[in-house]
């Protein structure tokens, strides 16, 4: 690896940053028991993460709003491990033993997903599929060294494109069922213009097939082809698996936490372990952002990485991610969003605050339109491709031919709503 200059020397956040971290989330409502998890998020404790804690623990925080947002944030494992690991009598018997049941039931599982995966990745691979997997057991036993520590709903798994018909005859061979029936040609319109379909089977898991990282809405047109031929091997579970390069997984993990808004704090404390445990070409990675078009959303999972867990970053890259404004303003969004504590279910969350959310991290005005193009024109559920009607050399779903009036109304509705809050909050000042 070459050795980096001056400029891109590692540094971590200065005492002033962390500090102004920590007065963000013990000034807002309910936010201590956000920040005792962010404090925790990280594999191991200096002796200025025990002294936070311990701060922490002082303000006499909600253990069951704590464990309810662990579970949330996916974060039981670190809560569990690094709270009881203080030798302190401010944390509960009975919230101790919560979170050790938690971990070891997460622990228990996540074994049983390790030895899942290996299944289907040999059934893939031993017909002539290149399948790699990512995140899940994968991230765990790469970044955090056991995959014991990290707990995940599906396990994901991407194949080439044009493999996909292949490997969903594999899965449904062996009993795995796909969430939606749909129709050939519903499969074919997946196929084009999403990125993955679930798969499920009685007692077994829950498997994500991908073909790519994102929807057709978004600038990240990478696929298993263009990475092929850097992806490496590794040991997990006794097998040998095909895996991508760190440095590539660093940045399909920026664009995975920035497309859900970085709702879990699991996801980023993924970058930041990433970022603490390997040496970075951070040359290579920014020219990897800039070639696919991705860089506000490499800075947005960095520097949340860097301000809220501490990860050591070069000074450009700081110094570039903070001139940014679109960056700087979808940061403060995660960042007060973490600090409300809320628990947000993704049946419950404004769409139209999503879809802004996206938009401002397109890096080019054709890129923005589009995604409006896509967002328009394109149903958002994978259900809607059960009934399609052919148009073209394509068939399309139904609902296609409504959308542009379903997006007209929600905007409208999405307006209405945020003016009258606007108005109540004005009113009661």
């Amino acid at each position: 690896m070459n050795e980096l200059p001056q400029s891109l020397s590692v540094t971590p956040p200065s005492g002033e940053e962390s500090s102004a971290r920590g007065q963000r989330f013990q000034s807002s409502n309910g936010a201590r028991e956000v920040a005792i998890l962010l404090a925790c998020a990280r594999m191991r404790l200096e002796a200025s993460d025990k002294v936070r804690i311990r701060e922490l623990l002082d303000l006499k925080p909600d253990w069951d709003r704590l464990t309810s947002l662990a579970i949330f944030h996916r974060l039981t494992s670190f809560a569990y491990l690094h709270l009881s690991s203080l030798g302190t009598d401010e944390v509960p018997a009975q919230t101790l033993e919560f979170l050790k049941a938690r971990f070891y039931q997460n622990a228990g599982e996540a074994l049983r997903q390790t030895g899942e995966l290996l299944k289907v990745l040999n059934l893939l691979n031993g017909n002539g599929i290149l399948a790699v997997p990512y995140k899940g057991p994968e991230l765990a036993a790469r970044v955090y060294g056991n995959v014991a520590l990290r707990w995940s709903c599906d396990l994901d798994i991407i194949v080439k494109r044009q493999d996909v018909p292949r490997a969903r005859s594999l899965l449904e061979a062996v009993g795995f069922r796909p969430r939606h029936s749909i129709s050939e040609a519903g499969q074919q319109f997946l196929v084009r213009n999403r990125h993955s379909d679930v798969f499920h089977r009685d007692g077994g898991p829950v498997i994500e097939l991908h073909w790519a990282f994102t929807d057709g809405e978004t600038s990240f047109p990478v696929g298993l082809e263009d990475l092929q031929p850097r992806l490496q091997e590794c040991e997990m579970g006794g097998s040998k698996v095909k895996v991508f390069p760190l440095e590539d997984l660093l940045l399909i993990l920026c664009v995975h936490g920035a497309t859900h808004r970085w709702d879990r704090l699991e996801w980023l404390c993924g970058v930041a372990e990433l970022i603490r445990g390997i040496e970075i070409d951070w040359e290579r990675v920014l020219q990897q952002a800039a070639r696919h078009k991705v860089e506000k959303t490499l800075f947005l999972g960095l520097i949340l990485a860097h301000d809220l867990l501490d990860a050591p970053l070069p000074k450009i890259v700081v110094a570039q991610a903070r001139t940014d404004r679109d960056v700087c303003s979808l940061s403060k969004f995660v960042k007060d969003t973490l600090a409300r504590g809320e628990i947000r279910q993704p049946q419950t969350q404004n769409t139209l605050q999503r879809d802004l959310f996206r938009l401002r991290l397109q890096s080019t005005f054709s890129d923005r339109m589009r995604y409006f193009f896509y967002r328009f024109t394109t149903p958002g559920r994978r259900e809607d491709a059960r009934h399609m009607v052919p148009l073209g050399k394509w068939s399309v779903p139904l609902p296609t031919l409504f959308r542009p009036f379903h997006v007209v109304g929600k905007v409208i509705r999405g307006s209405f709503s945020q003016w009258t809050s606007n108005d109540r909050s004005q009113r009661k000042q």
